[in-house]
């Protein structure tokens, strides 16, 4: 049997620095593992063979309503699939089973939702209907708290954390040594950066995939030539 996994970032700045850190579940999904051998079972024995393996026992919920609404009658039973890995993230690992029932996770202080896709955007006020949910459904959400922490290392940090590529522009160097305190509970990663950057009277221009942080007088000049 093997494991699972959800999100991560890669930025460009200085060292990678924890500030106040994720959340204990929020760690977890973020440490790395491997998977010794391939997966072939039903999602709820996977999720509980892998929640046993990794500290996680008890902390996994199967949203089961959820599923049947989205017309999946019986979610725990849908078989999974996963070959060997080596050294990914738990996260990843759950995420990858999940995909396979159009499914995600969303994470509590004491435990770790699975639930559908839609059940994702009432949550985040999303709508379904939206031309860009598919894409909003890839962005991961950030679970985390920053005390008096630097701009810089509060990017830093959800750049490694969540495998994107964030920006710094040479322009926006002095400001992103501004203090940054706040409390991000399942904040899409895109508008945890908007608004971290506002903080500290700045912007953010989405490129791709990447989230370019700039003055605020650069970013309307770059939107206005789009």
């Amino acid at each position: 049997m093997t494991r699972t996994a959800c999100a991560a970032v890669v930025l460009l700045a200085a060292t990678p620095t924890l500030a106040s850190g994720p959340p204990e579940l929020a760690a977890k999904l973020s440490k790395s593992i491997s998977l010794k051998d391939p997966i072939d079972a039903t999602l709820d024995l996977a999720l509980t063979e892998l929640a046993d393996l990794h500290g996680l026992a008890g902390k996994i919920l199967i949203d089961v309503p959820a599923f049947k609404a989205a017309g999946i009658e019986d979610v725990k039973a849908a078989n999974v699939k996963l070959d060997k890995l080596t050294d990914v993230k738990l996260g990843t690992v759950v995420g990858a089973l999940l995909k396979q029932v159009e499914g995600t996770c969303l994470v509590r202080d004491t435990h770790i939702i699975v639930t559908t896709r839609a059940a994702r955007r009432a949550e985040l006020g999303e709508r379904d209907d939206d031309a860009e949910a598919a894409i909003r459904d890839a962005v991961p959400l950030v679970r985390m708290t920053f005390t008096d922490t630097p701009l810089r290392k509060a990017l830093e940090e959800l750049a490694t954390r969540f495998d994107r590529t964030i920006l710094i522009a040479p322009q926006a160097a002095e400001k992103a040594d501004t203090a940054v305190t706040a409390k991000l509970v399942n904040v899409p990663l895109d508008h945890a950066v908007e608004l971290l950057a506002d903080m500290s009277d700045l912007a953010i221009v989405k490129k791709g995939n990447v989230l370019y942080v700039t003055t605020t007088e650069r970013a309307d000049k770059i939107k206005s030539q789009r």
